[in-house]
């Protein structure tokens, strides 16, 4: 086994912005080998194994059912809420800030958040 560290900054907690990230750091052993986890008895059972094949499963279908749901809405509404867009253009650096005002301010319209993305980009 090895020492690990993990560390980073919490930016959000319980679906809330903090004022400001909060830094945390801690360490843990990692198996280095099979071995090591069977010894400590660490070592899924296989029904935990289907269980994590299963969820994999799960999740991969319940990402794919995502973009098909949302692709639809797209379509359907032309709302380029509903559109995945590369966050490397314009158009998706604009939809990103149209996001965020619209999040940061729940009762603006959607119409309301694009001028105002509009004129904090016109006014850079």
């Amino acid at each position: 086994m090895k020492k690990e560290i993990v560390s980073g900054d919490v930016k959000t907690f319980q679906g809330a912005s903090l004022p400001e990230p909060v830094s945390y750091k801690g360490e843990y052993e990692e198996f280095e080998t099979v071995q090591e986890c069977k010894s400590a008895g660490e070592w899924p059972s296989e029904t935990d194994i289907v269980k994590m094949v299963n969820n994999d499963r799960k999740m991969s279908a319940r990402a794919k059912a995502t973009v098909i749901a949302l692709d639809r809405k797209y379509e359907e509404t032309k709302n380029p809420v509903y559109k995945k867009l590369d966050q490397s253009t314009p158009e998706g650096q604009r939809e990103n800030l149209i996001k965020a005002i619209l999040k940061a301010n729940p009762k603006f319209s959607r119409d309301r958040a694009e001028k105002m993305a509009d004129s904090m980009v016109a006014a850079e």
